[in-house]
């Protein structure tokens, strides 16, 4: 007989799948952004709006001047086809760069069980055109590099993050125990033309849950991600690197003392305020703790402060968070019984209160992880859901 943590642990991976597995539309013939998998979003300084998304083997990119309403034709960022992730925790990428660079990262699927490599192109310009691809681990073996995230800093350099497997296979050969994967990261300070060398920040990393990050004013980087402590705990540890590259300690982040063989796929996210405060939203079900959770974490004292459940309910999932004009914008995934709903607050004193919970979108099919993004003037909701397609919702409490 499975156990009751078991049973949980199905019952939200099928949740979690329902949503990266959904079926396009009958009416889908073309390329088109309603009809792919996984779209990722973001908000130019003009207020142009960039979109990424697979379908059917390739990596799109569209963009929108009415906020969603209509969209330029998509432009194929891979010229070959290959396999691609599209799970909501393991999706394409996109970030800006100066003078309408726009730089995309996504996991290619290699043959191997949760094998891939993170591959990364680039357009010089504004999207008309696209790099051919490269891989940017440098490790090839047909083992685990997944799970990307991108980040440019006040600078334009660009960093890419990844989990990676290169040293439990190691491990393995030497007959040595190894738990997890590890996060590698690189840098380009020529806009992508070129990249440090792969580089560990971590050892022992969960193994299929996505990866947070964030800068403050000062070019500091942060990653939070979920860890694996002790025998088999699964919280979140955060690192930082500095602009020349040093690499801070790696601190737990949270203490909910989640005890799990295998990975949850539910990972967190991170913002940083204008006073360079740090927030952080994740899920857990942990022994300790159980939900949707918030809280701040004290660079200067180095301890976390305001923790907080925001939500205890069974079906709430993939938190997301966005600092933005004094306020902290929070949403997650839940089921009501009959639909599923993205709700969401907001705090005016760093998290301290909280508004009143408000619905902000809802589909009653299947859908995709909610992200929320920003442009000069707002938060939005940006959501893809089976029967609705893409949708961008101005979050306004």
């Amino acid at each position: 007989m499975k156990s009751a943590k078991t049973l949980c642990l199905m019952l939200m991976l099928g949740m979690t799948m329902l949503g990266n597995s959904m079926a396009k539309p009958n009416h889908c013939v073309d390329v088109s952004l309603q009809c792919g998998k996984t779209p990722t979003s973001i908000f130019d300084s003009n207020n142009i709006l960039w979109v990424a998304f697979e379908y059917q083997d390739h990596i799109y990119v569209t963009q929108s001047k009415d906020f969603g309403k209509s969209f330029n034709p998509p432009v194929a960022v891979n010229r070959q086809p290959h396999k691609i992730y599209t799970n909501g925790e393991n999706r394409p990428k996109i970030v800006l760069g100066a003078s309408g660079m726009i730089f995309v990262t996504w996991t290619e699927k290699t043959n191997g069980r949760f094998a891939g490599n993170i591959r990364f192109a680039r357009s010089l310009d504004k999207g008309k055109t696209f790099s051919r691809p490269i891989i940017i681990n440098t490790d090839r073996a047909l083992i685990g590099h997944r799970f990307d995230i991108m980040h440019v800093d006040s600078q334009g350099e660009l960093y890419i993050a990844w989990f990676d497997k290169r040293d439990k296979e190691i491990a393995k050969v030497s007959n040595k125990p190894y738990r997890g994967t590890a996060l590698y990261y690189v840098s380009s300070d020529n806009n992508g033309e070129s990249f440090s060398a792969n580089t560990k920040l971590a050892d022992h990393t969960c193994e299929c849950c996505r990866i947070a990050v964030a800068g403050d004013s000062n070019d500091n980087i942060y990653y939070l991600w979920r860890h694996i402590f002790a025998t088999n705990t699964r919280d979140h540890a955060l690192i930082s690197i500095t602009p020349n590259k040093k690499v801070s300690t790696l601190t737990r982040a949270t203490f909910d003392d989640w005890r799990i063989d295998s990975c949850p796929h539910h990972g967190p996210d991170i913002t940083i305020n204008q006073d360079n405060r740090l927030f952080y939203t994740w899920f857990s079900q942990g022994e300790k703790h159980k939900g949707i959770m918030f809280a701040e974490y004290d660079l200067q004292r180095d301890e976390l402060l305001n923790f907080q459940v925001a939500d205890a309910v069974a079906t709430a999932s993939h938190p997301g968070i966005i600092a933005f004009n004094n306020k902290i914008f929070h949403a997650w995934k839940k089921f009501d019984g009959k639909e599923t709903l993205v709700v969401g607050r907001v705090s005016v004193d760093g998290g301290e209160s909280w508004s009143r919970e408000k619905v902000i979108n809802r589909t009653s099919g299947a859908s995709d992880h909610p992200l929320l993004i920003k442009n000069t003037n707002n938060v939005y909701l940006s959501w893809h859901s089976q029967k609705e397609g893409f949708s961008l919702t101005p979050v306004n409490f």
